[in-house]
């Protein structure tokens, strides 16, 4: 007599799942030594701020707090601030306050797109028309952000940065996620060290 045996549904899900999380991580190791410095030394602060104690989540949390006011304070009194009154003298005219975030965060989006696209192994025709749309897209939207609204004068897509963060995760996979969100994440955390190490020299 035979023996009918079913599979679980859940365990082949389970196991599937378990499968495309290997092949993502083995795709990583595999473009790990072709990987910039930068890439690999956000990925090691990235594992040490993981072991972070959970016992220590609120003094965590306060520290946090100061790191990113004085990085907030660096970054509109050093970068924002002043490319802004550059650029309005370069043109000649007044630009929106909130230009020069706009233009660098959509700029992060679109250059960490740009960068882990070039990954894939694509006709070299699609990849220099995909990456025109990226340039174009970012040009257009730079012209929209140029206009003076009344509408969006308080409107900075630093709001909206996770945001960000998230579509570039889910438009990318594997070794390229991980390019694309270093490049997003890096200039970022670069500027707030830099902003912690300032604000510490001068106390």
């Amino acid at each position: 007599m035979g023996v009918l045996i079913q599979s679980d549904p859940i365990s082949t899900d389970s196991f599937q799942t378990n499968m495309g999380l290997k092949a993502d991580i083995d795709e990583a190791v595999q473009h790990w030594d072709r990987s910039p410095w930068r890439i690999k030394v956000f990925l090691v602060i990235a594992l040490f701020l993981t072991t972070t104690s959970l016992a220590s989540l609120s003094e965590a949390v306060f520290k946090w707090k100061g790191f990113i006011l004085d990085a907030l304070t660096f970054y509109q009194t050093w970068i924002s601030h002043p490319l802004v009154e550059l650029i309005q003298g370069l043109v000649g005219r007044p630009l929106p306050p909130n230009f020069v975030d706009n233009a660098i965060v959509m700029g992060l989006f679109f250059g960490g797109l740009i960068r882990g696209h070039l990954l894939r192994n694509l006709p070299r025709v699609r990849l220099v028309a995909e990456v025109a749309f990226f340039i174009g897209a970012y040009a257009l939207m730079l012209y929209a952000f140029a206009i003076d609204r009344p509408a969006q004068r308080e409107m900075s897509s630093w709001f909206f940065y996770p945001i960000f963060l998230l579509v570039a995760y889910g438009l990318s996979k594997g070794a390229e996620r991980i390019l694309a969100l270093s490049y997003m994440l890096i200039p970022v955390f670069g500027i707030a060290v830099i902003a912690a190490i300032s604000a510490g020299l001068s106390k």
